[in-house]
């Protein structure tokens, strides 16, 4: 049983990145908010914080609550308030074919609880 336990540990640890929770929620601060990314917005993480080995995530101008959603993260970069980015997912895109980029579902200010 010991074995099965620390197993799981080492599987689920693979998964999880700090500040990244099991389900692909990031909860803390972000350091930039460049528009334009791509045609999108790339939302830069705090060092040692990575996506897919990527330091930023995207936001999608697909995305239906896309202005809401950056005007969230403008918010949060501005007053350097912690953020909530929810079902950050694992995407190829369009723009490099050879990159995964972890994508934005939604977002709050602060660490608002999942709904």
């Amino acid at each position: 049983m010991k074995y099965l336990v620390v197993f799981f540990f080492l599987f689920v640890s693979s998964f999880v990145n700090a500040g990244f929770s099991w389900d692909g929620t990031y909860t803390g601060e972000i350091n930039g908010v460049a528009i334009g990314h791509w045609g999108h917005v790339g939302v830069g993480l705090p060092s040692g914080q990575k996506c897919n080995n990527r330091s930023e995530v995207l936001l999608l101008k697909s995305n239906e609550y896309f202005k809401e959603i950056l005007s969230v993260l403008l918010a949060a970069e501005a007053s350097g308030k912690q953020v909530t980015l929810y079902r950050v997912t694992s995407q190829v895109q369009e723009m490099e074919a050879t990159y995964s980029y972890c994508i934005i579902g939604s977002a709050a200010l602060g660490d608002y609880p999942t709904w």
